[in-house]
């Protein structure tokens, strides 16, 4: 199975959620969502592999798609997921029984759509440390649009 968590960077903060799976396939955030200070390394790879344990799969399709972002919102203090996107940059983070891939977005457009950004993913060992610094390193290749990927 396919463990996930996404990450984002807004305001110097990172906010981190579980990924779930639903039983017909999309994927969608799920809380509690971990707030970390964009300075706290340690904070944000304990948030991520948080996160990571509590993804799972064949979870029960949502009664409603509208409101799957309020948490996230709520957490940041803004009210809409358009509002959330303004400046904030963001990866997925997929992990295995062997691997762990760091899934780089683009920017957002001004309704917070973003694109994949397949050339900037990172693959890295399950069991590799310090995996903060390696996730800011990938963020900060978006920014930069620079390629990370190994």
């Amino acid at each position: 199975m396919i463990r996930r968590a996404d990450v984002y960077l807004r305001n110097d903060k990172f906010f981190v959620s579980t990924a779930v799976e639903t039983e017909s396939g999309p994927i969608i955030g799920e809380g509690p969502i971990s707030v970390v200070p964009a300075s706290d390394l340690t904070g944000l790879e304990d948030a991520v592999r948080r996160a990571l344990a509590a993804s799972r799969s064949g979870v029960p399709e949502p009664d409603s798609w509208l409101g799957l972002n309020d948490s996230l919102c709520a957490a940041a203090g803004v009210k809409t997921w358009s509002a959330f996107a303004k400046g904030m940059w963001s990866i997925g983070v997929e992990q295995s029984d062997h691997m762990i891939v760091l899934v780089a977005w683009g920017k957002p457009d001004s309704k917070g759509n973003q694109k994949p950004l397949e050339a900037a993913n990172r693959t890295l060992p399950a069991d590799t440390p310090n995996l903060g610094a390696e996730i800011v390193a990938t963020i900060e290749a978006i920014r930069s649009g620079a390629s990370t990927k190994h």
